[in-house]
């Protein structure tokens, strides 16, 4: 699919696509005049007040973390996604049929080395995280992270 094809398309899906109904599905939405606000999900909030969603203008704002974008952005920040996949599951969300942008996702083999690789790299991820979970110095790097403002979901 060509650039300006694919922008068009993704412009198309946000036009159809209602942000109050796509956040809904991942947060609790409060009415708070015009606006529909919620606890932001970008951050560790704590307290509704910062992050707010403008349906009649279709986009929202966490005035703290300073996230702000359309219902596509949301989707993409949110579920830590490509923006062709963040297209995809704002179809799927909003129940919108767009055939050519799922005629436009190819689905790459990966060759059986490039799968070894990623199993390894798997792997050493788990013993890194069961080391720092289970060992003594692990505690000691895991404190020290936590210090340093990562959560145990980074």
């Amino acid at each position: 699919m060509a650039e300006n094809n694919q922008q068009d398309l993704f412009k198309t899906i946000v036009q159809k696509a209602d942000i109050v109904e796509v956040a809904s599905h991942y947060l609790k939405l409060t009415k708070k005049g015009n606006n529909y606000t919620a606890l932001c999900p970008f951050h560790n909030d704590k307290s509704l007040g910062s992050f707010y969603i403008n349906q009649e203008k279709q986009i929202f704002k966490c005035f703290s973390c300073g996230m702000a974008g359309n219902a596509l952005n949301f989707i993409k920040e949110i579920e830590n996604i490509s923006w062709k996949e963040a297209a995809v599951k704002l179809c799927e969300v909003a129940g919108i049929d767009e055939p050519e942008l799922r005629n436009s996702i190819v689905t790459k083999t990966v060759s059986e080395d490039i799968k070894q690789i990623y199993d390894c790299l798997q792997a050493l991820s788990d013993f890194y995280v069961l080391s720092l979970k289970q060992s003594e110095d692990g505690a000691e790097a895991l404190e020290y992270l936590h210090k340093r403002g990562l959560s145990d979901e980074n």
